[in-house]
Parts: C-alpha cells; sequence; structure tokens
C-alpha cells in the first residue's frame, strides 16, 4: 500500500509546484494583448468648440438717388463733380455698413419741387432749404440741419421707403459728414456750411414764418 502511495504524493506535489509557478495575471498572449486596450475607459469625444459668428457684410440697397438744391451759379460749378459725389457716399456708407446698388447724385436749383419728389419718394435723400424741408415734413424724416440758430437748410430721407428706416438714417447722416477720403460729401455741396443732429424744434421759426404767410395770402 505504501508503494502506490508515495508516487502519488510525489505527484501530488510535483502538481502543486507547477501552479504555485504560474504567473496569475498571465492569462496567455491574447490576455495581456487586451490589458492594455480595455484597463482604460474611453473617452469622449470632446464637442466642437463654438465658433465665432460670421460677418454677414454689408447690408445691401437698391439705387439710391439724392438731390442736392443749389443756387443757379452754385450748381453749375457742382456739376462736374456729381460722379465724384456719387463714390464719395457710396465709401462713407460701405463704412457704415451699407452697399448701395448704385447712387446717383442730382441737382435742382427748386427747392419745392425737390420737396414734392421726396415726399413721394421720387427722390430717397434730399439737401434742400429749410422751408421747402417744412412743406413736407410729414412726408419725410429729416436727419441733420445747418447749425444757425434758425436754420437755413435740412438733410431729409424719405419715408416712402421702409427699408430707408432709422438704421439707415442714422448711417447716411454719418456718412454725409465723413470725411476720411479728405472731404465729406455735405462739404462738396456746401463749402463752410457745418451740419448738425436734427432738431425739430429749431424749425418752429421757420414753420411760423410759412404759417403767417399763409395766413396772409389768404
Amino acid at each position: 500500500m505504501k508503494k502506490y502511495l508515495l508516487p502519488l504524493a510525489l505527484a501530488l506535489c510535483l502538481l502543486l509546484a507547477a501552479c504555485g509557478n504560474q504567473d496569475p495575471t498571465d492569462n496567455g498572449g491574447a490576455g495581456n494583448d487586451s490589458q492594455a486596450g480595455t484597463n482604460q475607459p474611453d473617452q469622449p469625444a470632446k464637442p466642437d468648440e463654438p465658433g465665432l459668428p460670421e460677418d454677414p457684410g454689408p447690408i445691401g440697397l437698391g439705387a439710391l438717388t439724392v438731390e442736392v438744391v443749389l443756387d443757379w451759379d452754385a450748381a453749375d460749378s457742382l456739376l462736374s463733380r456729381l460722379e465724384d459725389l456719387s463714390v464719395l457716399l457710396d465709401k462713407a456708407l460701405e463704412r457704415g455698413g451699407y452697399d448701395a446698388e448704385a447712387i446717383t447724385v442730382t441737382v435742382s436749383t427748386a427747392g419745392g419741387t425737390t420737396a414734392d419728389a421726396l415726399a413721394a419718394g421720387g427722390v430717397d435723400v434730399a439737401l434742400l432749404p429749410a422751408e421747402d424741408y417744412v412743406a413736407c415734413e410729414d412726408s419725410a424724416a429729416a436727419i441733420l440741419m445747418t447749425g444757425e440758430e434758425v436754420p437755413a437748410a435740412v438733410a431729409a430721407v424719405t419715408e416712402a421707403k421702409p427699408e430707408l428706416d432709422e438704421a439707415f438714417r442714422a448711417a447716411l447722416a454719418a456718412a454725409l459728414t465723413d470725411g476720411a477720403d479728405g472731404e465729406s460729401f455735405l462739404s462738396v455741396c456746401y463749402p463752410g456750411a457745418a451740419y448738425v443732429p436734427y432738431d425739430s424744434a429749431a424749425l418752429q421759426p421757420v414753420r411760423d414764418q410759412l404759417a403767417e404767410e399763409e395766413s396772409g395770402i389768404q
């Protein structure tokens, strides 16, 4: 009986020794390869950072007509510069965020006719005497006036076109006085005249005078 127990005990010892020498972390070649790939948690994809909003560019305008009212002698000298005035105003409006399809500058010597055209929308912008503006102020919006105690002239925009809104009027007022190119639109049309932001109350003496003249005629 002892002859059989000894080889059995010896075999058992060898088996235990073999198990003790095995690396408990060794799962075979496939196990070692998978450890490096599976022990690290999955990294979530980093969301794209929001970019800056795209520049919408200048606001497009259709064709723009500007009429300047002058005396006969001043009108003649300005006729040769009408194209220069168109370019000057176009660049100034672009700096203010507006891009006109075309700008046409005309000269008039009849302020009343220009006022009628402004009220009807036949002229988009008019630089005209204060008394002529007062005659059409219900249909036009003044943006600038000369700086005398009683203003002599006004720059106004027709109200017949909704696209020529308050934002455009503000940009136009800045463009008309913009001297970035060495001279402004207004300084070319009216050398020496100083234009200031429009104040309706300043034109009250003009309204009173026109009302008095009208009542005298009646």
